[in-house]
């Protein structure tokens, strides 16, 4: 049997020394964790989303950003979507909707550009305190026919994308913190 700077292969040393080694790696292994939930707010459980007031002539729009905000909190699932007795609310407003031409081919057009603007603010209703506002929230998405050629098809996927984009800001504002 080969001896090593241990001690030997059996020796209590090496056992020991093999011991710590592995309890040193499991320790190391178990802290490292990460997570996108912040301690932030800790006394935040529940939310409620309000009806988003709708200033453009786009039809049922506030519905449709009622709908997708809800889902969204829903699946992400650190907050519960209520209407009653709330910690927090989110409200907001729909200033804008603005469909455009965004590039063409000679005579053809290749490229739309969807841009909403939003008024958005998210409160804390237990500490009676704004967790984060933005009056003059932008978000844009270009987009083409594709595969499709119903433009409004086209235009509801992009709205929908500007929609999650919508919940991926305030979560990184408020909830979220890096």
């Amino acid at each position: 049997m080969k001896n090593n700077i241990f001690g030997g292969a059996k020796s209590p040393f090496f056992l020991l020394s093999m011991k710590l080694i592995y309890l040193s790696i499991l320790i190391l292994l178990t802290s490292c964790t990460y997570s996108v939930y912040s301690g932030r707010f800790p006394n935040l459980k529940t939310i409620k989303i309000e009806k988003f007031e709708n200033k453009t002539t786009k039809y049922e729009i506030d519905d449709e950003v009622l709908n997708s905000l809800s889902a969204s909190f829903i699946s992400d699932g650190r907050l519960k979507v209520v209407n009653r007795n709330p910690d927090s609310v989110l409200q907001g407003k729909i200033l804008k909707y603005k469909n455009e031409v965004h590039s063409y081919e000679d005579v053809t057009v290749t490229q739309y550009q969807l841009k909403i603007t939003f008024s958005v603010k998210f409160m804390n209703l237990k500490k009676e305190e704004k967790i984060w506002e933005d009056e003059n929230l932008t978000l844009n998405k270009i987009y083409s026919l594709g595969e499709s050629a119903d433009l409004t098809e086209a235009e509801t996927n992009a709205a929908k994308e500007i929609y999650k984009d919508l919940f991926d800001k305030i979560l990184s504002n408020s909830l979220e913190e890096w």
